[in-house]
């Protein structure tokens, strides 16, 4: 397209003719588009889509509000916009990004030209939208996943290690954080129990049933030697951190053919606290054994 010419199809398809008739910012949104394809500095589909964000969107909400002008609109009106495509519109959070971009874009051309004294878009973001956390594991699923790491070493202690530390955080409700720091003292297998550290120095005592107590007994049978004393290590004896646990647990679910561990580092233990509902355990019993107080059930519950 040569410069100096037309906007013809951004300008003239699917209501273009409005860009004419405008008055205010209409016609200051006219004066932008047709800057646009002057200067050449994009193409046609783009500038349509400007003429949808600026004339389709922006303008009749603004005008809703009173704004006749630019030189009116206010960084609460642009903020209010971006609400109103969230709320009412339902556009998606890249849509929402994609308007504003728009009207910065507008917005600074007219403080370039001296049109405006500042950008009320400048410092609008567009709402976030809040991740839904990932369903518990269903008792299935925990199957596949315990099946899962079961190690491929003939006569290691792998396999042992693997279904303990998934055995603490499905039944025991343990972080990956909180496996990590256990150390082989912790493990009390006569009393059937086991010590963690908690915050602030508070030291909780988690019940072994009898999976767990027996999984923990073959593997510290089988371990090999630890100066530092921790619990669970790699084949070469060094110290597993939280950050290996998660990496393991995630490679599990995968070839269990679960893919929503990524979406959610608390899962395991949100299904620990699911079973226990679905059992019908009493709230001040499972705070007790989540270690958790204010816990709100419903968090928790699968969705039906």
């Amino acid at each position: 397209m040569a410069k100096g010419s037309a906007p013809s199809k951004a300008c003239m398809s699917s209501g273009g003719a409005a860009l004419w008739d405008g008055d205010g910012i209409e016609r200051e949104v006219a004066h932008y588009l047709i800057h646009l394809v002057s200067a050449n500095r994009l193409s046609p589909n783009s500038v349509e889509a400007y003429r949808l964000s600026l004339l389709g969107e922006l303008a009749p909400f603004l005008k809703k509000r009173g704004r006749r002008r630019a030189n009116e609109v206010t960084r609460q009106d642009i903020a209010s916009f971006a609400e109103y495509l969230w709320r009412e519109r339902h556009n998606a959070p890249a849509t929402i990004v994609s308007r504003l971009s728009a009207a910065r874009s507008f917005f600074d051309h007219l403080v370039e030209a001296g049109s405006i004294p500042f950008n009320p878009a400048a410092r609008v973001r567009a709402p976030r939208a809040k991740r839904q956390a990932a369903a518990p594991l269903t008792e299935a699923e925990c199957a596949r996943v315990l099946a899962a790491s079961q190690s491929r070493w003939q006569n290691g202690f792998l396999s042992d290690r693997n279904r303990a530390i998934l055995l603490l955080m499905l039944r025991g409700g343990l972080t990956a954080a909180e496996v990590a720091g256990l150390k082989i003292d912790d493990v009390e297998l006569e009393q059937r129990r086991l010590k963690v550290k908690a915050s602030e120095g508070v030291t909780d005592s988690i019940p072994l049933d009898d999976e767990m107590v027996s999984t923990l007994g073959l593997y510290l049978r089988a371990m090999p030697h630890t100066a530092q004393g921790r619990l669970f290590v790699s084949f070469k004896g060094a110290a597993l951190t939280g950050k290996v646990i998660n990496y393991l647990v995630r490679k599990w679910m995968e070839r269990a053919g679960i893919a929503r561990y990524e979406r959610s580092r608390g899962l395991l233990r949100r299904t620990f606290i699911s079973h226990l509902l679905q059992k019908g355990h009493d709230l001040a019993t499972i705070e007790k054994l989540a270690r958790q107080r204010g816990l709100n059930p419903f968090r928790y519950l699968p969705k039906m």
